[in-house]
């Protein structure tokens, strides 16, 4: 379909598309040999570059069976080069249930509203899907705090955040995208542990705020999240409380985590902070989890608190 007069800009024929033509899951051409020929020129492709994923911007995979054999084709061709561990991941947008074991569901621009049996992923830009002056400009891009936090929601509901910076016609970034870049490398780099090699716990969290569900659900640059919204995850047999935000009066206060909360009956022992291995003060009263804070560690965007005891992940 051609583009109707009056668009002058990238992003305008990007909006236009995103308004009009939205339908992203191909059939095979009748009587040509497209797919035939799309599916040795990825073959081709892979084989050239060798990469750890494929994404396919498509409902379900492309091309119906031919995409099963690329994928199956991918998959094989893995295990060859990784001395027969599977290094390889193929994505696809609403992957039908018969896919979820062998396909990555991804979820352009949102989440999803409860834990996933199965591994997915989010994907999403700290601006727009090229590079925009006017974002620029009008401060448009999202924060670090809102990056971190949409990770910390993804993470608990066993989810991956792939995470777009865009870049000007030369290959750089600007300022304002570079520091938001190094914000969240900064905030990584101390606690990072609590979302690398993760697992999710029995419920992914809690607090006022909820992330949006489904493709292109989620909301502006600045988070919605605050020091009450707690996302939890394990690791290494503990239990990470993600706090989103800094509690005005130093205290992180967790209700599931309460004496009397059945969601969590283990016994806890010890609470820290990553990267500091000294016990902070805790009571767990009926209500909540209460700790108190150094304010040392103080970050505005939030800290992850290490949990040990007897069945705190169980």
């Amino acid at each position: 379909m051609p583009m109707p007069d009056g668009i002058r800009t990238l992003a305008e024929a990007h909006a236009w598309h995103e308004a009009t033509d939205r339908l992203w899951n191909e059939g095979v051409p009748a009587g040509t040999d497209f797919a035939r020929n799309w599916l040795l020129r990825t073959k081709d492709l892979v084989q050239k570059y060798r990469p750890d994923m494929v994404y396919f911007d498509n409902f379900d995979l492309p091309l119906e069976q031919y995409g099963l054999d690329f994928t199956s084709w991918f998959y094989n061709q893995s295990l060859q080069w990784n001395g027969g561990r599977l290094e390889a991941v193929v994505t696809s947008k609403m992957t039908p249930p018969q896919r979820r074991m062998g396909i990555v569901d991804d979820v352009e621009r949102g989440g999803k509203s409860y834990i996933e049996r199965f591994p997915w992923q989010t994907d999403t830009c700290i601006g727009g899907w090229h590079y925009d002056i006017e974002t620029y400009r009008n401060d448009g891009y999202k924060s670090a705090a809102n990056v971190i936090h949409t990770l910390c929601d993804v993470v608990s509901k066993n989810g991956n955040l792939m995470l777009s910076v865009p870049m000007r016609g030369d290959g750089t970034i600007d300022d304002k995208e570079e520091k938001v870049v190094e914000e969240i490398a900064d905030w990584m780099g101390r606690y990072g542990e609590a979302i690398y090699g993760s697992r999710p716990w029995k419920l992914n969290g809690e607090g006022p705020t909820r992330g949006n569900a489904g493709n292109f659900s989620e909301g502006g640059p600045k988070s919605p999240y605050t020091a009450r919204d707690v996302r939890y995850v394990t690791r290494n047999g503990n239990l990470h409380a993600l706090v989103m935000g800094w509690p005005e009066d130093g205290i992180a206060r967790m209700t599931l985590l309460a004496q009397d909360n059945p969601t969590m009956p283990g016994r806890i022992e010890r609470v820290t902070i990553q990267g500091d291995n000294t016990p902070l003060p805790f009571k767990r009263t009926a209500e909540a989890l209460e700790v108190t804070l150094p304010q040392g560690a103080r970050h505005e965007i939030g800290v992850p608190l290490i949990i040990s005891g007897n069945g705190v992940t169980a």
